[in-house]
């Protein structure tokens, strides 16, 4: 049996001479991109090739997450001995994990993944909205006791995760003792904490992303990704590939891109290696049929044509006061209820609308120039508001229990978005009524029809049932044209 000999560090580096030609095509990774010939003004579709494998002078670095698919490429023939270099670096002090976490409903739920977790030595759990993400994260940093980096597709997600290591486990009083601060915000390429939160973004500005890697590539035993399914882009698995903790953990509850790439932040941090449905409650979805047509505009190109059909959603008034006629009903049958548009204009304008029948003090608003957003969440959870009418802003991270009617204001065909949105009002609370989720249906071309389309499969999938907001009878698309309106 042939024996090839690796290095394990921030990559699985091969001698370049033993590395199979396969493995070239095995990370090369696909993807459809719209481009226009400068000369005819014309747009066609090109296949951009994303090669994922890292080079150095004699050595081929493959992605270290899927060992499993590194053998593959040698065969079941070759022995491959590994050095293993990557980092172990302990935290300072003993975290540990409150006695109220483990008194949760949910906790025996999470116990489960993180021990599925760990004996698969890192990689992705899929869990749904309101299963506690942050919380498995904590969990994992104190099982696993290294030093840890926290890396976020958003500033809105730090606060939450620093508050969710504070509240459930003995930093401020390990704090103390040990003298200095355990938990902070990466601030200067120069300065990180045992337990460090960033974004992405700041590891990519240029005063860091040098600096930073070559400073404290080791420093970090367990790299934690929240909402993962974004790291397939270019500048966030360079920023993953840059550094050598012992495992990876990413988190995410829609772990599959519309795109196809998730394959490369798979090979990255590790396959899906456990998965919880989560405890999520039923919901239903009205379907409203607006009798609003779309048209589409010549001079465009076909995937510029959606925020052409947008724009002319948005300002249609017909639609626009149908929508917030849906939701005056649920505000006084005394719902918490959550807007979603598209855009942020739109969000801006039914606020206005709204403010003809409610208090302004009841409605809160936030877009992606709204400050303090996190307060806002918290006021909506403690009742001071009962409207949030928000951008796609609320996609991701966002835990208001209180929610428990959705109005979807514009059309989307995310089919990321149309679980996580929904995911926003199905969380458990005592005394909650029953979710549920405002649609509508348009009508125009084959995009705005598609849409729909995938929506409605995605709402089925979640087991959903999709209804006539008159009759409360399964929604049917040629009936609900003739009777509703």
């Amino acid at each position: 049996m042939p024996t090839i000999h690796a290095t394990l560090s921030n990559r699985c580096w091969f001698d370049e001479n033993d590395f199979p030609t396969r493995g070239v095509k095995a990370y090369t990774y696909k993807k459809v991109i719209h481009v226009q010939n400068p000369e005819t003004y014309q747009w066609h579709d090109e296949t951009e090739e994303i090669p994922i494998l890292g080079y150095r002078e004699g050595y081929i670095g493959a992605p270290r997450g899927d060992l499993e698919k590194v053998r593959q490429l040698f065969g079941e023939k070759t022995r491959i001995v590994f050095d293993d270099q990557r980092s172990l670096y302990p935290l300072p002090v003993p975290l540990e994990l409150s006695e109220a976490v483990k008194q949760d409903a949910r906790w025996e739920e999470q116990s489960r993944l993180l021990e599925e977790w760990c004996a698969a030595g890192g990689g992705v759990i899929k869990s749904p909205a309101a299963s506690g993400k942050s919380v498995i994260g904590v969990a994992a940093i104190c099982m696993t006791g290294l030093n840890t980096l926290l890396l976020f597709d958003r500033r809105d997600f730090l606060a939450q995760w620093q508050g969710e290591l504070y509240r459930h486990t003995n930093i401020r009083q390990l704090e103390k003792e040990y003298g200095a601060p355990i938990v902070g915000l990466l601030q200067r390429p120069d300065e990180v904490y045992p337990i460090t939160l960033s974004t992405f973004d700041k590891l990519h500005a240029d005063r860091y992303k040098k600096e930073f890697f070559r400073r404290w590539r080791d420093y970090f035993g367990l790299v934690i990704g929240d909402e993962i399914h974004h790291s397939a882009a270019a500048t966030r698995r360079r920023a993953l590939l840059s550094l050598n903790p012992v495992c990876y953990l990413g988190v995410t509850a829609t772990p599959f891109r519309k795109d196809k790439l998730e394959g490369i932040y798979f090979d990255i941090m590790g396959p899906i290696v456990t998965i919880s449905e989560g405890e999520q409650l039923p919901f239903d979805v009205y379907m409203h049929t607006t009798r609003v047509r779309v048209s589409s505009r010549s001079r465009l190109p076909d995937f510029a044509q959606w925020g052409w059909y947008l724009k002319q959603l948005i300002t249609n008034e017909h639609r626009n006061r149908m929508i917030v006629k849906n939701i005056l009903a649920d505000y006084r049958a005394k719902r918490c209820i959550l807007v979603i548009s598209e855009r942020n204009e739109h969000v801006l304008y039914l606020k206005r609308l709204l403010c003809e029948n409610v208090d302004p003090r009841h409605i809160a608003v936030a877009i992606g120039s709204t400050k303090n957003r996190e307060q806002i969440y918290a006021d909506v959870e403690s009742g001071k508001y009962q409207i949030l009418i928000a951008g796609k802003v609320l996609d991701e991270g966002v835990n208001i229990k209180r929610l428990d009617a959705l109005h979807l204001a514009t059309p989307f065909a995310n089919k990321t978005a149309a679980e996580q949105r929904p995911g926003r009002i199905r969380r458990p609370l005592p005394g909650k009524p029953a979710p549920h989720v405002h649609d509508y249906a348009d009508e125009g071309p084959g995009m705005i029809q598609g849409s729909l389309k995938s929506r409605i499969n995605v709402y089925k999938r979640l087991g959903a049932k999709i209804l006539d907001p008159n009759t409360k009878r399964p929604w049917d698309p040629q009936t609900a044209r003739m009777l509703s309106v």
